[in-house]
């Protein structure tokens, strides 16, 4: 599942990923725990992948609803991939 604050954003990778029925794109803003919780209902993740978005909220909001969801969507056991521009002294504190 992809999640984008960005309606625009998830039109055009769902167009644009149309024949690949393993992919679900949803409108979601990942800092609300409510709207998470509205898309993304009971389901938990072996794999959560975040490409810069930690790095996006981080310019203009407190991390921690952000970060709450990614640990309560994330199975036992988990893993959680980040990719950053942020140096790692500011990030793994973060993390822990």
């Amino acid at each position: 599942v992809s999640l984008d604050v960005s309606t625009d954003c998830i039109s055009f990778m769902a167009k644009e990923h149309a024949d690949d029925a393993r992919l679900a794109w949803k409108v979601c803003d990942i800092t609300d725990l409510a709207a998470l919780d509205a898309a993304l209902g009971a389901e938990r993740f072996d794999l959560i992948v975040d490409k810069a978005t930690l790095d996006a909220v981080l310019c203009d909001r407190d991390p921690s609803g952000y970060l709450a969801g990614v640990f309560e969507y994330m199975a036992c056991g988990g893993a959680l991939i980040m990719v950053s521009l942020y140096p790692d002294e500011l990030i793994r504190p973060l993390l822990t």
